[in-house]
């Protein structure tokens, strides 16, 4: 009988390892201020930014079942900066499939007019929700997991909603954050508590088995925060992973081994089928 587990590995934010927390060769210290937005998209003070026209994309010559085309939706979580770019774009709902990234690749193109304070552009907190028709296949691995396949078949048409900005929900450091691609000045954080994440009931009745990756900051009190979903899974993993490392404690980075530092790194949730 083969029964569905999670297991987890831990990165570095620039450099990785395919097993632990990896630093990378000697490099002067590097320091990155995460750039929270100021405003939340609830904010009744500010102007929402606008999405601008921009060319239709390309759409792929292909045949497709109608048993096979549905609607789908994919959503996500960014904020619109001051030049009207989309900035940290973090899925909350996905696919699990290519469509995942076409998308995303799609709102990392777009043009925004951005959102106003007291008539000055400042940055925005929004959602994207990108909707379009696809057709969808299924076909089996090496491991006769059911892997998703599709393509777009029609124009997607996106649709911005408000968003609360993390810092106003307690979820990011107020310190400066480092990276661990300098040696000899951060140590890595050490997992002490890593819970298992569970298989979701549509993904093990499916047979879904994956890699779903997590962005966060461990604090300096060795807590996550700010998790967010860099590479879907869909069929519920992603919300079963996001649950798990969200439980996550770890013994907090160091600075020239003496002061807690708050790092980012990416976690690898890998959902197997056994």
């Amino acid at each position: 009988m083969r029964l569905p587990i999670a297991r987890a590995v831990l990165f570095g934010h620039l450099g990785v390892s395919s097993l632990s927390l990896c630093q990378q060769p000697a490099a002067p210290p590097n320091i990155e201020h995460v750039a929270t937005p100021q405003r939340s998209g609830y904010d009744q003070d500010i102007t929402q930014p606008v999405l601008l026209p921009l060319p239709q994309i390309p759409l792929p010559n292909k045949k497709c079942k109608p048993k096979e085309e549905r609607d789908e939706s994919i959503q996500f979580s960014f904020y619109v900066d001051t030049d009207g770019r989309a900035k940290d774009i973090g899925f909350l709902r996905g696919l699990g499939n290519g469509l995942d990234q076409l998308a995303a690749d799609l709102l990392n193109a777009d043009r925004f007019k951005p959102g106003t304070f007291e008539d000055r552009p400042t940055a925005v907190w929004q959602t994207a929700t990108v909707t379009f028709r696809a057709c969808g296949k299924r076909t089996k691995d090496s491991t006769d997991a059911i892997i998703g396949e599709g393509w777009m078949t029609t124009q997607p048409v996106q649709t911005l909603g408000p968003w609360a900005a993390p810092d106003l929900v307690g979820q990011t450091s107020p310190d400066p954050v480092f990276q661990l691609h300098h040696i000899g000045r951060v140590s890595p954080p050490i997992p002490v508590h890593t819970p298992e994440a569970r298989f979701s009931p549509e993904a093990r009745e499916e047979r879904i088995s994956g890699v779903c990756l997590i962005t966060l900051i461990v604090d300096t009190n060795g807590r996550p925060l700010d998790a967010r979903i860099i590479r879907p899974l869909g069929h519920g993993l992603d919300e079963k992973a996001l649950a798990a490392v969200n439980q996550y404690r770890f013994k907090p980075a160091m600075l020239d081994g003496k002061t807690p530092v708050p790092v980012k790194i990416t976690i690898e949730v890998n959902f197997k089928l056994y």
